[in-house]
């Protein structure tokens, strides 16, 4: 019987381990902040190291913030002063989209304002065709620039993130191209534009840009969002103030910005450096305020002493003084009977002499 029991005792203990190893978070998770994404990454760039890992080497679609890579290239090709026709296949894109006329004519830097602020598919194929002739010579740039960067997980069949078969990359690679992506001014100066404006056949499209963050956080250098079905939310983007410089990338969100600025929280608080107060351990300041207790009880004591001394002190000299002034009183009083004792036995001996003498003269005559 009890080697059934400890049997069964073994087979349970294994099962809840093997239960709680699978379905429990790991340690690294539970530590950092509670996202939804798939996969996510804070990497410092003081020294390129991680400060939060989930997942960073899992491939996934990557949706629009694919449009990062279409704009580092188009920068490097294109002045931005150049007019850009616009074919049937930019027109032919389904949403999101400017709404391109084919045959009109466009500024290539008012196509990267409606690239990378309203994620403009139609204005990355115009771009892609503009750089390379074709989308697909483009997309063959691309994937050259990517290994070129490093990215060595990332793969693209499109310019804008649009669902195709085996366009994949990670979040780690991904911070990598945002990384080179921001060297330019003009990505930079682009990405940080809330609000712009920009000839379309003949009238003014104000565009507005889809990174909430730079509203919410302003120490946002840039960044790029991007969902699909398949992809879910996405997003990655610089963070810079005075103290951090870091960035943020998430895959497979199913709420974006809850998980993003969770991300740029966590990467403030691990590379803000504590204050001075900090620092400074509590036993000591706890021992200090002991120390002046007790000196202030041994100076109340010394004091309730003296005090208790000194009307000791007081007292006696109050009843000495009382007592000295009574034996004075007493002996006044007794030397005054005295002498009053003395005058009244005189008198009495003086008036006895005179009778005594007019006797004899009443005896003898005048």
């Amino acid at each position: 019987m009890k080697v059934k029991r400890q049997k069964r005792g073994i087979w349970s203990a294994l099962f809840f381990g093997l239960f709680f190893s699978l379905f429990s978070p790991s340690v690294s998770e539970a530590r950092g902040p509670l996202i939804s994404a798939k996969s996510a990454l804070i990497i410092s760039l003081k020294d390129w190291q991680p400060l939060y890992d989930k997942s960073s080497d899992l491939r996934l679609p990557m949706a629009s913030t694919t449009k990062v890579m279409t704009a580092l290239l188009t920068v490097e090709y294109l002045q931005g002063d150049e007019s850009v026709l616009i074919g049937e296949n930019a027109t032919a894109v389904p949403p999101v989209k400017l709404g391109l006329i084919e045959g009109g004519r466009y500024r290539a830097d008012d196509l990267l304002y409606g690239l990378l602020l309203y994620s403009a598919n139609d204005a990355g194929v115009a771009l892609a065709e503009k750089v390379a002739g074709t989308e697909e010579r483009f997309v063959g740039l691309m994937n050259q620039q990517a290994r070129e960067l490093g990215a060595f997980n990332t793969r693209f069949n499109n310019a804008t993130g649009l669902p195709g078969e085996g366009q994949y990359t990670t979040v780690n690679d991904l911070a990598l191209i945002l990384y080179h992506a921001l060297q330019n001014e003009k990505i930079v100066r682009v990405m940080q534009t809330r609000y712009a404006s920009i000839d379309h056949n003949g009238r003014k499209l104000f565009l507005r840009n889809k990174n909430r963050l730079l509203w919410e956080c302003p120490w946002t250098v840039g960044g790029k969002t991007g969902f699909t079905r398949m992809a879910g939310h996405c997003y990655v983007g610089e963070i810079k103030n005075e103290d951090n410089e870091f960035i943020v990338a998430l895959l497979g969100s199913k709420r974006l910005w809850a998980d993003a600025t969770a991300l740029v929280d966590y990467g403030n608080k691990r590379l803000t450096s504590p204050r001075e107060e900090e620092i400074t351990p509590a036993p000591k300041v706890k021992k200090t305020t002991n120390q002046t207790a007790r000196k202030i009880k041994k100076g109340k004591k010394a004091a309730k002493k003296q005090t208790a001394f000194k009307s000791k002190k007081t007292e006696k000299k109050q009843t000495a003084f009382k007592s000295s002034k009574a034996t004075r009183k007493q002996a006044a009083f007794k030397n005054k009977k005295i002498t009053k004792k003395r005058v009244a036995s005189r008198s009495k001996k003086i008036k006895k002499t005179i009778q005594q003498a007019t006797k004899k003269d009443d005896k003898h005559g005048a």
